[in-house]
């Protein structure tokens, strides 16, 4: 893809790597509990830095001691 041509990601085989952050993303779904010890925000940050780092780019620079408030999770009525 783009990131490989332009130098900013660093991935031999990059069809595979695109299939690995997809299930990332979709596997999340099946174990996610907002009621758990971290929270949407805290999960979403760490999955983005390992989809990065999958990659072989650079991930952006966060405070490790620093997590993110709990929020309610919205759920639907319908």
């Amino acid at each position: 893809g783009e990131g490989v041509a332009d130098g900013s990601m660093r991935v031999d085989q990059p069809r595979t790597a695109t299939r690995a952050v997809l299930s990332l993303a979709v596997d999340v779904a099946r174990w996610f509990d907002p009621r758990g010890r971290e929270s949407v925000h805290d999960v979403g940050r760490i999955y983005a830095d390992l989809a990065v780092r999958m990659l072989g780019a650079e991930p952006p620079v966060h405070d490790p001691g620093r997590t993110t408030a709990r929020r309610p999770v919205e759920r639907s009525t319908r």
